[in-house]
């Protein structure tokens, strides 16, 4: 698996990690950074993904129009 900071995750995936963390960060003492780091991922990306909890991967280029196709 590549680095989680750079690479497009799946969204159940995604949700899966936050779900995680959250769940070691309130059985224990131990802050979210530290399965964090033990992950790999930067404590702002999990805050980018935690914005984005439940909803799907968007598309952030421009995706062609049907009329821009020539014959």
């Amino acid at each position: 698996m590549g680095d989680l900071n750079v690479i497009w995750v799946e969204p159940d995936i995604r949700d899966n990690i936050i779900s995680f963390v959250d769940m070691i960060a309130s059985k224990t003492e131990i802050t979210k950074t530290r399965p964090l780091n033990l992950i790999g991922i930067y404590s702002n990306k999990y805050y980018e993904w935690v914005n984005r909890e439940g909803q799907p991967n968007k598309h952030n280029g421009i995706i062609p129009k049907l009329h821009w196709i020539l014959p």
